[in-house]
Order: C-alpha cells, then sequence, then structure tokens
C-alpha cells in the first residue's frame, strides 16, 4: 500500500498504475513521495486562492502609494500658490 504524503488515504500500487501513476518494481515504497488526487486538487485551489490573494494585497498596496502620491503632490500645489500670493 502507499500512503497519500498530505492526508491519511491508501491505495493499492495496482490501483495507482490503472490511474496513470508510474511505480516500478525496484521502487522503494517507503520513499515513494505520493499525493493522492483529491490533495493535489486541495494544494492547487490553495495555490491560486493565495496567489489571488497576493495580487489583491499588491493591488491595494499600489492604490494606497498613488493615493499618497496625489496627496503629497496637491499639498506642493497648495504650498506654491500660498508662497505666490
Amino acid at each position: 500500500m502507499i500512503g497519500c504524503d498530505d492526508c491519511d488515504n491508501w491505495f493499492h500500487p495496482q490501483c495507482l498504475e490503472k490511474l496513470g501513476v508510474k511505480i516500478s518494481e525496484t521502487t522503494n515504497i517507503a520513499d515513494f513521495p505520493f499525493s493522492c488526487r483529491e490533495c493535489v486538487k486541495r494544494k492547487k485551489l490553495e495555490e491560486t486562492r493565495l496567489t489571488k490573494e497576493k495580487k489583491l494585497d499588491n493591488k491595494v498596496a499600489g492604490d494606497k502609494l498613488k493615493k499618497n502620491d496625489h496627496s503629497q503632490e496637491s499639498g506642493s500645489l497648495r504650498k506654491r500658490e500660498i508662497k505666490a500670493n
């Protein structure tokens, strides 16, 4: 039996081979890295979620920088107007 490295599910090597997982007879099953379909799917969803969160965080940070830049610019303009008067 081969256990998923990410959950407690176990699988027959013959069943995994039918699903396309390559296992040779010389493979040391104890050292065989394996994640079941459900864990692979869960990992991909988590990576997608984290990527979207990171993009959103970067956008929010960029928007804040732009807002701060505009605030500083308008402050500089006000100082110039006061000096001109």
